[in-house]
């Protein structure tokens, strides 16, 4: 059965219990000021059982109602977390892109200190003959570019 019929079929039968047990009341208490006690008691136990019907569609009536806007709050607050998730999923990715680049860029670092102690340990001979000035411009080229193997390793860690 669709879900529209069925609140029809469900809506139209809570009406009819509840003015059913409206109307049994009308009755019960149309009869109740001539009733004896056999009667009374009879009465009550019919109007009990009806009771029990009406206050299970009036329960229906206010349950359908709270429930509905319980289960439209559930289904926003599903949906914005996992809003959250995919964007806290895709946060990590690139957080895991950053730290890779971060990683090799500092290999590349590693490896060009490396190179440059191995240059000196080897050279020793080639840098007795540089005079001051030369020494100071090698250096200062090893120097400039680890400072832009740095610079670059930096700039792609704030991207």
């Amino acid at each position: 059965m669709e879900k529209a019929t069925r609140e029809i079929v469900g809506t139209v039968l809570g009406v009819l219990a509840l003015g059913g047990f409206a109307l049994l009341v009308g009755h019960v208490l149309g009869r109740a000021a001539k009733a004896e006690e056999l009667e009374w008691t009879r009465l009550v136990y019919l109007l009990s059982g009806v009771e029990a019907i009406a206050f299970a569609a009036a329960g229906y009536f206010f349950g359908r109602v709270v429930n509905r806007e319980r289960a439209e709050g559930a289904e926003k607050r599903a949906s914005e977390a996992q809003v959250d998730a995919s964007e806290a999923q895709a946060k990590m990715t690139e957080a895991k892109q950053k730290e890779a680049v971060m990683k090799a860029g500092m290999e590349s670092v590693r490896a060009a200190i490396r190179g440059r102690k191995q240059a000196l340990g080897t050279g020793f001979g080639h840098f007795q003959s540089l005079n001051a000035q030369q020494l100071l411009q090698t250096e200062e080229m090893d120097l400039n570019a680890l400072e832009a193997m740095v610079d670059d390793l930096l700039a792609s860690a704030r991207t």
